[in-house]
């Protein structure tokens, strides 16, 4: 499906633009902005796509696009008025705009990789995340409770040298805690912001990865929505957790670094040794 191959470019091309356009104040058409069926992936879900209107996957990607269309009009409206900080807040890295925008992209990898495991009689791959939390499972998982303080929490990763936290509350899973998270969602808050508890700066947001899913597809959503770690989720139970390093260690002992980065890898491999 060539569109979906290009699907997450263009969308992140897209939103770019539009936030380009924002900034300087243009005046939009919120109501092209809202239509569903104008952009390129929107003719595809309406035209050729409606072929797999029984999946569910098809289903959830038509579900987050309309939602990400809905959120882009909402920005524009109130730019449109004048309300060009709200704006803005709604484009920011926990504001609605950005967060439907992550989901869209997790709903077009979903469907990429049902498709490709639907072409192939399953992907090559398709135990690699269950194989890759089986070989993890030798190595301490670290874990902390919610309550616990933001300034403990980090003395504890310090102390244990790790980049992140799986937050729980009692056996619940909440979400995850890294250096990079705080940095980017919750310094901004101040000294107090060492002083919350860890549950209010975790990424709740992480997209599940499904235990069967394909580890190029899930490499490329966290390219793209810059997250390094992602939780495994199995019929809302957790399972683990597969950070970026974990699938390019794996997918380059499996293909040899040369066939690795000629797969159109380089940039995860360059951003991997920048962490």
């Amino acid at each position: 499906m060539s569109i979906l191959n290009g699907a997450i470019e263009s969308h992140v091309a897209w939103k770019s633009e539009l936030q380009d356009q924002i900034l300087e104040g243009q005046t939009l058409d919120d109501g092209e902005i809202a239509n569903t069926r104008t952009c390129d992936l929107g003719q595809w879900i309406y035209g050729e796509g409606l072929q797999f209107n029984r999946m569910p996957s098809y289903e959830a990607l038509c579900y987050f696009h309309d939602n990400f269309h809905r959120a882009a009009a909402e920005v524009v409206r109130f730019s449109n008025a004048g309300a060009k900080n709200k704006a803005i807040s709604l484009m920011e890295d926990d504001g609605v705009f950005a967060k439907s925008s992550q989901k869209l992209i997790w709903a077009i990898t979903k469907l990429k990789n049902a498709l490709a495991q639907q072409d192939h009689g399953g992907s090559r791959d398709a135990n690699a995340i269950n194989q890759l939390l089986k070989d993890k499972r030798a190595k301490h998982l670290h874990s902390i409770e919610g309550h616990t303080l933001i300034c403990d929490a980090i003395q504890f990763m310090r102390v244990h040298k790790t980049h992140y936290l799986v937050v729980f509350n009692g056996r619940d899973y909440l979400g995850i805690f890294s250096e990079r998270w705080f940095i980017r969602h919750c310094l901004h808050k101040g000294v107090d912001a060492f002083s919350l508890p860890v549950s209010a700066c975790i990424d709740a947001e992480s997209f599940p990865v499904e235990p069967n899913a394909s580890l190029e597809h899930y490499l490329t959503l966290m390219m793209k929505t810059e997250r390094w770690q992602l939780p495994v989720i199995d019929n809302n139970r957790f399972l683990g957790v597969i950070t970026i390093g974990d699938i390019i260690a794996r997918m380059m002992s499996e293909e040899g670094e040369c066939r690795f980065l000629s797969g159109g890898y380089a940039e995860a491999l360059t951003l991997l040794r920048a962490i």
